[in-house]
């Protein structure tokens, strides 16, 4: 029969494991690893984060309030309407990715309007009046 750090899930057991030398500051890395089965790279790289920077954890994502957004969509309405392609602002930070905007766009359903070039109005054609004073 397998113990219950084998069966427990790899962040469970991970967690278990910086918990265990939390308490036990004398045990060595390589003790927790061990004892819950868990690379013991793993448990130091989490260490090494979690005291480099505590109470910080995942990355560094901003959600934006509604009446934000509600900014944002009627500034990129704003640009669309007029043509205007925006230009970063400070160009020493990275723009946002394609794939965050993608998803930002799709997640405040904003949709896209496109056209044919085939459907604006050709000033080229001629009316059936132009066509019979011609010949």
């Amino acid at each position: 029969m397998e113990a219950p750090n084998q069966i427990d899930s790899k962040q469970v057991r991970l967690d278990n494991a910086l918990k265990f030398l939390d308490e036990n500051p004398t045990e060595r890395v390589l003790t927790a690893a061990r004892i819950f089965n868990v690379n013991a790279t793993t448990i130091h790289t989490r260490r090494r984060r979690r005291n480099k920077h505590p109470g910080l954890w995942g990355g560094q994502n901003k959600i934006l309030q509604s009446h934000e957004q509600e900014v944002i969509q009627t500034m990129i309405r704003s640009l669309l309407a007029s043509q205007i392609q925006p230009t970063p602002r400070n160009p020493e930070k990275k723009p946002p990715s394609t794939r965050w905007f993608r998803i930002w766009w799709k997640a405040n359903e904003l949709d896209k309007i496109t056209c044919k070039p085939l459907a604006t109005v050709n000033p080229t054609v001629l009316s059936e009046r132009d066509i019979s004073e011609a010949l």
